[in-house]
Protein backbone atom coordinates (compact mmCIF):
# COMPACT_ATOMS: atom_id res chain seq x y z
CA UNK A 1 0.00 0.00 0.00
CA UNK A 2 1.38 3.39 -0.92
CA UNK A 3 1.24 6.58 1.08
CA UNK A 4 -1.55 7.76 -1.22
CA UNK A 5 -3.60 4.60 -0.50
CA UNK A 6 -3.34 5.25 3.24
CA UNK A 7 -4.31 8.88 2.76
CA UNK A 8 -7.41 7.84 0.73
CA UNK A 9 -8.36 5.24 3.33
CA UNK A 10 -8.22 7.78 6.17
CA UNK A 11 -10.23 10.48 4.39
CA UNK A 12 -13.43 11.29 6.23
CA UNK A 13 -16.62 10.50 4.38
CA UNK A 14 -18.27 7.52 2.80
CA UNK A 15 -16.88 5.13 0.27
CA UNK A 16 -18.84 4.03 -2.79
CA UNK A 17 -19.49 0.75 -1.01
CA UNK A 18 -20.88 2.59 2.05
CA UNK A 19 -23.07 4.74 -0.19
CA UNK A 20 -24.41 1.69 -2.03
CA UNK A 21 -25.17 -0.12 1.24
CA UNK A 22 -26.85 2.99 2.65
CA UNK A 23 -28.98 3.43 -0.49
CA UNK A 24 -30.05 -0.22 -0.33
CA UNK A 25 -30.94 0.11 3.36
CA UNK A 26 -32.89 3.30 2.69
CA UNK A 27 -34.80 1.67 -0.15
CA UNK A 28 -35.67 -1.22 2.16
CA UNK A 29 -36.89 1.14 4.88
CA UNK A 30 -38.98 3.16 2.43
CA UNK A 31 -40.49 -0.03 1.03
CA UNK A 32 -41.26 -1.24 4.53
CA UNK A 33 -42.72 2.17 5.35
CA UNK A 34 -45.15 1.91 2.49
CA UNK A 35 -46.22 -1.46 3.79
CA UNK A 36 -46.72 -0.03 7.26
CA UNK A 37 -48.69 2.91 5.88
CA UNK A 38 -50.99 0.61 4.00
CA UNK A 39 -51.52 -1.60 7.03
CA UNK A 40 -52.14 1.49 9.21
CA UNK A 41 -54.67 2.74 6.66
CA UNK A 42 -56.43 -0.63 6.75
CA UNK A 43 -56.36 -0.62 10.55
CA UNK A 44 -57.85 2.90 10.56
CA UNK A 45 -60.67 1.77 8.23
CA UNK A 46 -61.31 -1.25 10.45
CA UNK A 47 -61.31 0.97 13.56
CA UNK A 48 -63.82 3.36 11.93
CA UNK A 49 -66.16 0.50 11.09
CA UNK A 50 -65.74 -0.87 14.64
CA UNK A 51 -66.63 2.56 16.07
CA UNK A 52 -69.71 2.70 13.83
CA UNK A 53 -71.14 -0.13 15.91
CA UNK A 54 -70.58 1.82 19.14
CA UNK A 55 -73.94 2.57 20.77
CA UNK A 56 -74.08 3.86 24.32
CA UNK A 57 -77.53 4.18 25.94
CA UNK A 58 -78.57 7.46 27.48
CA UNK A 59 -79.83 8.23 30.95
CA UNK A 60 -83.64 8.01 31.00
CA UNK A 61 -85.42 11.25 31.82
CA UNK A 62 -82.72 13.67 30.67
CA UNK A 63 -83.64 16.50 28.33
CA UNK A 64 -81.27 18.34 26.02
CA UNK A 65 -80.85 22.02 25.27
CA UNK A 66 -83.82 21.85 22.88
CA UNK A 67 -86.14 20.52 25.60
CA UNK A 68 -86.45 17.09 23.96
CA UNK A 69 -85.32 13.84 25.60
CA UNK A 70 -81.58 13.39 25.12
CA UNK A 71 -80.76 10.31 23.04
CA UNK A 72 -77.84 8.06 23.84
CA UNK A 73 -74.61 8.13 21.87
CA UNK A 74 -74.58 6.30 18.53
CA UNK A 75 -71.49 6.81 16.41
CA UNK A 76 -73.31 5.63 13.27
CA UNK A 77 -75.99 8.29 13.84
CA UNK A 78 -73.30 10.98 14.02
CA UNK A 79 -71.94 10.02 10.59
CA UNK A 80 -72.01 12.93 8.15
CA UNK A 81 -71.41 15.55 10.88
CA UNK A 82 -68.30 16.67 12.71
CA UNK A 83 -68.70 15.60 16.33
CA UNK A 84 -67.03 16.57 19.58
CA UNK A 85 -67.39 13.72 22.03
CA UNK A 86 -66.69 15.04 25.51
CA UNK A 87 -65.99 12.32 28.08
CA UNK A 88 -66.48 13.16 31.74
CA UNK A 89 -67.63 11.77 35.10
CA UNK A 90 -69.64 13.17 37.98
CA UNK A 91 -66.95 12.15 40.50
CA UNK A 92 -64.22 14.08 38.63
CA UNK A 93 -63.45 17.49 40.22
CA UNK A 94 -61.74 18.72 37.04
CA UNK A 95 -64.82 17.75 35.01
CA UNK A 96 -66.98 19.74 37.41
CA UNK A 97 -64.77 22.83 37.13
CA UNK A 98 -64.65 22.81 33.31
CA UNK A 99 -68.38 22.18 32.84
CA UNK A 100 -69.41 25.86 32.64
CA UNK A 101 -67.13 26.20 29.61
CA UNK A 102 -68.48 22.96 28.09
CA UNK A 103 -71.99 24.44 28.28
CA UNK A 104 -70.88 27.25 25.93
CA UNK A 105 -69.96 24.72 23.19
CA UNK A 106 -73.40 23.25 22.57
CA UNK A 107 -74.67 25.97 20.23
CA UNK A 108 -71.85 25.92 17.64
CA UNK A 109 -73.37 24.83 14.29
CA UNK A 110 -70.06 23.43 12.97
CA UNK A 111 -70.33 20.28 15.06
CA UNK A 112 -72.55 18.11 17.23
CA UNK A 113 -71.62 18.22 20.92
CA UNK A 114 -71.92 14.69 22.27
CA UNK A 115 -71.36 13.75 25.88
CA UNK A 116 -70.10 10.46 27.26
CA UNK A 117 -70.37 9.87 30.99
CA UNK A 118 -67.80 7.18 31.79
CA UNK A 119 -67.11 4.91 34.77
CA UNK A 120 -69.90 6.42 36.81
CA UNK A 121 -73.13 5.43 38.51
CA UNK A 122 -76.57 6.50 37.25
CA UNK A 123 -77.78 8.49 40.26
CA UNK A 124 -74.67 10.69 40.66
CA UNK A 125 -74.48 11.18 36.89
CA UNK A 126 -78.15 12.21 36.73
CA UNK A 127 -77.67 14.62 39.67
CA UNK A 128 -74.58 16.12 38.02
CA UNK A 129 -76.48 16.84 34.80
CA UNK A 130 -79.57 18.05 36.66
CA UNK A 131 -77.55 20.50 38.74
CA UNK A 132 -75.23 21.72 35.95
CA UNK A 133 -77.44 21.54 32.85
CA UNK A 134 -77.17 19.49 29.68
CA UNK A 135 -75.59 21.18 26.63
CA UNK A 136 -75.15 17.86 24.77
CA UNK A 137 -77.25 16.98 21.72
CA UNK A 138 -76.62 13.32 22.57
CA UNK A 139 -75.39 11.92 25.86
CA UNK A 140 -74.33 8.34 26.47
CA UNK A 141 -73.96 6.71 29.87
CA UNK A 142 -71.01 4.28 29.96
CA UNK A 143 -71.09 3.05 33.55
CA UNK A 144 -68.99 -0.03 32.77
CA UNK A 145 -66.28 1.82 30.86
CA UNK A 146 -66.60 -0.42 27.77
CA UNK A 147 -67.12 2.51 25.37
CA UNK A 148 -64.25 4.38 27.02
CA UNK A 149 -61.98 1.41 26.35
CA UNK A 150 -63.08 1.23 22.71
CA UNK A 151 -62.44 4.96 22.29
CA UNK A 152 -59.15 4.64 24.19
CA UNK A 153 -60.15 7.12 26.87
CA UNK A 154 -57.64 6.55 29.63
CA UNK A 155 -58.71 9.38 31.92
CA UNK A 156 -61.37 12.07 32.09
CA UNK A 157 -62.00 14.72 31.02
CA UNK A 158 -61.15 14.05 27.39
CA UNK A 159 -62.52 15.47 24.15
CA UNK A 160 -62.42 13.53 20.90
CA UNK A 161 -62.99 15.26 17.57
CA UNK A 162 -64.50 13.07 14.83
CA UNK A 163 -64.82 14.01 11.18
CA UNK A 164 -68.01 13.38 9.21
CA UNK A 165 -66.78 9.93 8.17
CA UNK A 166 -66.48 8.81 11.79
CA UNK A 167 -62.68 9.01 11.94
CA UNK A 168 -60.90 10.34 15.00
CA UNK A 169 -59.15 13.58 14.04
CA UNK A 170 -57.79 14.47 17.47
CA UNK A 171 -58.01 13.34 21.06
CA UNK A 172 -57.53 16.19 23.52
CA UNK A 173 -56.82 15.16 27.11
CA UNK A 174 -57.53 17.37 30.08
CA UNK A 175 -59.79 20.17 31.14
CA UNK A 176 -61.05 22.52 28.45
CA UNK A 177 -60.86 26.28 28.83
CA UNK A 178 -61.37 28.95 26.17
CA UNK A 179 -57.61 29.20 25.53
CA UNK A 180 -56.96 25.46 25.49
CA UNK A 181 -59.98 24.97 23.21
CA UNK A 182 -58.63 27.55 20.74
CA UNK A 183 -55.16 26.00 20.87
CA UNK A 184 -56.04 22.29 20.66
CA UNK A 185 -59.64 21.73 19.61
CA UNK A 186 -60.28 24.51 17.06
CA UNK A 187 -57.49 23.30 14.70
CA UNK A 188 -58.89 19.75 14.94
CA UNK A 189 -62.39 21.01 14.09
CA UNK A 190 -60.95 22.83 11.05
CA UNK A 191 -59.21 19.61 9.90
CA UNK A 192 -62.39 17.61 10.47
CA UNK A 193 -64.44 20.06 8.39
CA UNK A 194 -61.93 19.78 5.52
CA UNK A 195 -61.96 15.94 5.58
Amino acid sequence: MTHRDYAEAEKPGLSRRDLALGAAALAGMVGAGFGISKSNEKAARTRVSALDSLVVPGLPGLVGPNGWPTPGLSMAALRGRVALVHAFSSWCPVCFSEYDFIKTLGSDPRYVLAGLIVMDREDPARKFIASRGNPHAVLGFDGSGEAARRLRIGAVPRTIVFDGQGRIVETVPGSLSAGYFREKVEPAIARALRA
